[in-house]
């Protein structure tokens, strides 16, 4: 036994798909499995005589190649990688000692939303730092561009408040700017905060502030990168998707066009309709905000935030006939917008046609 904290599936599968129990010599020379590869061994271990990871420990490599059909390289590769039981035992000690410890697909613990939401595309195994009974609690996005204006970062506080109050947990980024206004105002007003960092995680939690709120159960950091990495780009653009996989809706609340991460983020859900996007709309937005707005995402005004009658709940129940839909939207033909613009009004109807016409189109992004 590995870790008596992680079953046999989870040890396998951090054995073959982590680099925690490759050592220093052998980096060079063998690669962990990437989540492609992962889920392929997956599904020819569902099929197999093996039937789930924990199978390669009770199996020859003899039996290996011939139940899942492998080829001499593959099997010498599971090998070196699944001798490194030793070596990843000391890894998880001293991830733990420091606080962190690690969930895999095949623990209770483990997000059941990312895998709802993500399905294949869900990470294999996740370092985590905190109270894991905070992936249950319903969870509200909000993500925005670094640098932000006083009225965005004004709103920001505003919204953090409001769904704090109303019993929602902040998925955050972590980052300067929006992401981290809406952490701290959370953390502020006892609410509880996911917070889905992209690097240096360990440095991270040995923050006054981060380690206390941890202590205190509020606070749930998540990170698909070694908690040791430093920054790197590919890293935060990635976790956007599991800010939104990890919500019940998100709100943009301010975003560059057709650049960064918060536009990256946004039209990455809306496209794969995970959940429900709201963006801030009010004078001076940004034009990431107006375009987003304009392929498929809700408005979100302050006086909406502010006004204590209408639920959080009546803002995700409310018609989404506007919602962006990208398959009915290409049945939308050119035809059908004539049609309807010939339903209006005969007063300067060639004028009020061609108008809507050119809305339409430019809401579908043919021009």
């Amino acid at each position: 036994m590995i870790n008596n904290l992680l079953n046999e599936d989870s040890q396998a599968m951090l054995l073959i798909s982590s680099s925690l129990g490759i050592t220093h010599n052998e980096k060079e020379k063998i690669k962990a499995y990437t989540l492609t590869e992962w889920n392929k061994l997956a599904t020819k271990l569902l099929s197999s005589e093996l039937k789930s990871p924990k199978g390669f420990f009770h199996t020859s490599p003899d039996e290996w190649k011939s139940s899942l059909r492998m080829t001499d390289d593959e099997v010498e590769r599971l090998k070196v990688l699944l001798n490194n039981g030793a070596q990843l035992a000391f890894e998880l000690d001293n991830l733990g000692s420091s606080g962190i410890w690690i969930t895999t697909r095949a623990e209770s613990n483990y997000p059941t939303l990312l895998k709802e939401r993500l399905k294949q595309k869900c990470p294999v195994f996740l370092y985590c730092a905190g109270n894991s009974s905070l992936f249950k609690t319903k969870g509200v996005g909000i993500v925005g561009s670094r640098d932000i204006d006083q009225r965005g970062l004004d709103f920001t506080k505003m919204l953090s408040a409001r769904c704090t109050f109303d019993g929602y947990s902040i998925v955050s980024g972590g980052a300067k700017g929006v992401d981290s206004v809406a952490q701290d105002i959370a953390l502020q007003n006892d609410g509880t905060v996911i917070s889905i960092v992209s690097d240096s995680m360990a440095s991270k939690i040995r923050m006054k502030e981060n380690r206390e709120s941890i202590m205190k159960n509020k606070l749930l950091m998540v990170s698909l990168a070694h908690p040791n990495m430093t920054f790197k780009v590919y890293n935060a653009m990635e976790r956007n998707k599991y800010i939104y996989a990890l919500s019940q809706f998100a709100v943009a609340v301010s975003s560059d066009y057709n650049k960064g991460g918060t536009w990256a983020g946004a039209t990455e859900d809306l496209k794969n309709n995970w959940v429900p996007l709201f963006v801030r709309k009010e004078v001076g937005i940004p034009k990431g905000n107006s375009k987003l707005l304009e392929i498929g995402a809700f408005s979100l005004e302050k006086d909406e935030v502010l006004n204590r009658n209408v639920s959080i709940e009546d803002w995700l129940s409310k018609d989404r006939s506007n919602i962006h839909d990208a398959n009915k939207e290409k049945q939308l033909t050119l035809k059908n917008i004539i049609d309807q613009a010939k339903n209006i009004e005969q007063d300067d109807s060639k004028k009020t046609i061609i108008h809507q016409i050119l809305t339409h189109i430019r809401y579908l992004n043919l021009i």
